[in-house]
């Protein structure tokens, strides 16, 4: 089982950190892992742990764990991730439960459609303790579909 904290305790570590070591065991599934293709020509190349059937994404950028990112719903080859989340939430809860939990977003967007990347999901974010975000992403449904932890600044 992922315990919250094992996400928490990897951000901003280096993937060959204990803490990295620690969460990979707990997730219990290999990784598929890749880089942002050579000819995007960025020198800073994001490196990638795709955890399918636990619905995890993980990203690298300069040798430091930058994002999390938990999906809540099933979503292209990803299956629901099912284990612990932040103060007690869950996947069925919407964005004023959330809000009423956790009080007003530093940020918020989406909820309208893009020609080139269709339909862009709302979410809100908030910044936590400072030291990482947290964002929550809501579907065409107004379900909670995605968490993503990031380190700050971001």
């Amino acid at each position: 089982m992922v315990k919250w904290q094992k996400l928490i305790n990897a951000l901003g570590k280096p993937e060959n950190s204990e803490e990295f070591f620690i969460l990979k065991e707990s997730i219990g599934e290999k990784p598929k892992l890749s880089e942002t293709p050579i000819e995007y020509n960025d020198p800073n190349s994001t490196k990638y742990y795709e955890f399918f059937k636990n619905g995890i994404l993980i990203n690298f950028r300069h040798n430091k764990l930058t994002q999390i990112h938990l999906y809540l719903i099933n979503d292209d080859d990803y299956l629901q991730y099912h284990d612990e989340l932040p103060s007690g939430i869950n996947p069925s809860y919407d964005k004023n439960r959330i809000t009423n939990l956790l009080g007003l977003p530093v940020n918020d967007g989406g909820g309208y459609p893009d020609k080139l990347l269709g339909y862009i999901n709302k979410w809100i974010a908030y910044y936590i303790d400072d030291s990482y975000s947290l964002r929550f992403e809501f579907n065409q449904k107004d379900r909670l579909s995605a968490v993503t932890l990031t380190t700050l600044p971001i």
